[in-house]
């Protein structure tokens, strides 16, 4: 199978790592093949480029290579979400989801539980599916104007709820 990903000219860089450390992590934990030209060519059986692509893709949107090993666990998966608007408009509404150097965004991880990136006009999430799903509430409830602690109240509230459930 093979699957062709398209990533910011930016992130190819971090994806290739240092004396292509990254991209042989990639390709050694998936038993794929990568090549990074103007696309990264994905080649392998099924599930690796599956699994792979999911990892080009996280580092495509912001993800650290470390952050998106993750995604090599079964119970983990990647969202990405746009950020509709005018240029103005995504601007604000990404600024009131990133917060004063990066507080709001740290404080929704630590809420949810998930990992979050913003590119471009994109928002993506790294996590389990319970932790996808209340971060992304919260993350659309930034975005259309609810006021930050009580996005925060209701993602730790839900937080709560989904531990109590698993015990």
């Amino acid at each position: 199978m093979i699957d062709v990903v398209r990533i910011p000219e930016a992130r190819k860089a971090v994806l290739i790592g240092k004396n292509g450390s990254t991209k042989k992590k990639i390709e050694k934990s998936t038993g794929v093949s990568i090549e990074v030209d103007e696309g990264v060519v994905i080649e392998g059986e099924a599930l690796g480029v599956f699994t792979a692509s999911k990892m080009v893709k996280a580092i495509g949107r912001g993800f650290t290579p470390q952050e998106a090993t993750a995604l090599l666990t079964e119970d983990f998966d990647l969202y990405i979400m746009p950020v509709s608007g005018t240029k103005k408009r995504r601007e604000t509404k990404i600024a009131r989801l990133i917060g004063r150097q990066g507080s709001a965004k740290d404080q929704l991880e630590e809420y949810t539980g998930a990992k979050i990136a913003v590119q471009g006009k994109t928002v993506a999430v790294i996590g389990t599916y319970t932790e996808i799903s209340n971060a992304v509430r919260a993350i659309e409830d930034l975005l259309a104007g609810s006021r930050h602690a009580s996005v925060y109240k209701h993602a730790i509230k839900r937080k709560a709820k989904d531990k109590s459930l698993a015990l």
